[in-house]
């Protein structure tokens, strides 16, 4: 029986629950930070606890969180295709089409595009062959 992406991500979601189970909130926070801005997501923020200082520090930090997508966005301009997935380092197929989706956005000013741009953004990355992309 082949996974569904729900499977997948369940999977990808109880492993890990289990490995940031054992870590206190400091650590958990470090590890989903880190985690977050090594793979570029943008756009999550922190759990509202209705508390006026805990949502003052939240409004801080999307400003903050909003202050780098603009870093970033300045930052890839100048970067080739391949220099860009160098430094981010995807591990998955999944992580490298998200990475290529991002700089055609981001540097290329692309916001939508098809698996045919991607797969010409890869080739031009010299990246390896995807073997996920179109859904087949």
């Amino acid at each position: 029986m082949k996974a569904t992406s729900l499977d997948k991500e369940l999977e990808a979601l109880k492993v890990i629950l289990h490995v940031l189970e054992p870590l206190d909130e400091t650590q958990r926070s470090f590890v989903v930070k880190t985690a977050t801005e090594r793979l570029s997501i943008v756009g999550i923020a922190p759990a509202a606890s209705g508390n006026k200082d805990e949502s003052h520090a939240a409004g801080t930090q999307a400003s903050a969180r909003a202050t780098a997508v603009s870093d970033i966005n300045g930052s890839i301009g100048g970067e080739t295709p391949k220099q860009f997935l160098k430094a981010k380092l995807p591990m998955t197929d999944v992580q490298r089409v998200a990475c290529l989706a991002f700089y055609l956005t981001h540097a290329r000013n692309q916001p939508q595009f098809d698996t045919e741009a991607i797969t010409k953004l890869n080739t031009e990355a010299l990246g390896t062959r995807l073997e996920s992309v179109g859904g087949g």
